[in-house]
């Protein structure tokens, strides 16, 4: 077992940049905004790599679906533009996180949403460092939620502001040499991790749990679902997974935007070793992160 801490952030990504509001710079939100009020809205964390975003259209079809689901106004036909101009004046160069928050808007106390509301969007930006070579080679330390996931057919997929069960869940624990926490809904179903989407492979086989009852639909999910594994010839199936089937696993990988893919070393007591398949998908993730061909 590793005893170096991985995925820790770096005394550099502490860096911040300008938060715009609809377009301003400013660091202030009305008080009656759903956004606060209620976590009336949806938001996306997207990476940036020398001013562009990686995966953006997959970003963009994510949030389009939540402000659906939410039932939220549209937003301008220039918004993905708006992103880009942001990532390109203020992130140039090196790797950053550009965070964009859109809430229902302003509106009178009361649940039920006002009908012409105009929504609220918040653009900002911070520094950050990927993954280095060690972690991405030698894989991270996960453990077991206790906190579970509720289940919400419209909620689902979506990345909706409501993360308190995300919150209670990463603060069970406070070790530095545990990267992840895996969690499950009330029917002991592997869902996903805090802050990450699962896979697991098993006989050169990569499953990951469905997402049509709770957890959020990734946009690196899909682009191993859809691009990186087909590339690969690995065939994935999506279904419903015990802490059994995790656990009978030839190897198991963790996903999001920001780290691309990697490897797990261990959840709880078991190890995991880093196998080919989980190797090749760390390095196409990266690839595709960055730009690069593989």
């Amino acid at each position: 077992m590793n005893s170096r801490s991985v995925g820790a952030a770096s005394a550099g990504d502490s860096k911040t940049y300008p938060t715009l509001i609809n377009g301003e710079q400013s660091d202030c939100l009305p008080i009656a905004d759903r956004g606060l009020q209620y976590g009336d809205g949806v938001f996306e964390t997207m990476l940036v790599n020398s001013g562009h975003i990686p995966l953006l259209s997959r970003h963009l079809s994510r949030l389009q679906l939540g402000l659906q689901r939410l039932q939220i106004n549209p937003l301008s036909t220039d918004f993905p533009e708006q992103l880009q101009s942001y990532a390109q004046q203020w992130m140039p160069t090196g790797t950053g996180v550009l965070k964009c928050i859109v809430t229902r808007g302003q509106g009178a106390r009361g649940y039920a949403p006002p009908a012409d509301t105009v929504p609220s969007v918040i653009v900002s930006g911070s520094a950050f460092t990927l993954p280095d070579d060690f972690t991405r080679e030698h894989g991270v330390r996960v453990r077991l939620c206790q906190q579970t996931l509720a289940h919400s057919k419209t909620l689902a997929g979506c990345k909706h502001l409501n993360r308190l069960e995300q919150v209670l869940a990463r603060s069970e624990w406070q070790d530095p040499m545990v990267y992840e926490g895996l969690m499950q809904d009330a029917f002991g179903n592997v869902i996903e991790g805090t802050k990450s989407n699962l896979f697991f492979v098993r006989n050169n086989v990569a499953y990951t749990p469905d997402l049509s009852m709770c957890g959020v639909a990734g946009v690196m999910r899909a682009e191993l679902l859809e691009s990186i594994f087909p590339a690969l010839d690995v065939r994935c199936e999506i279904g419903s997974y015990s802490l059994q089937d995790l656990q009978a696993a030839d190897e198991c990988l963790l996903c999001n935007s920001l780290i691309g893919v990697l490897p797990v070393s261990s959840i709880e007591d078991s190890p995991f070793s880093i196998g080919s398949i989980g190797t090749a998908a760390v390095q196409a993730a990266r690839h595709s992160l960055l730009g690069q061909r593989p």
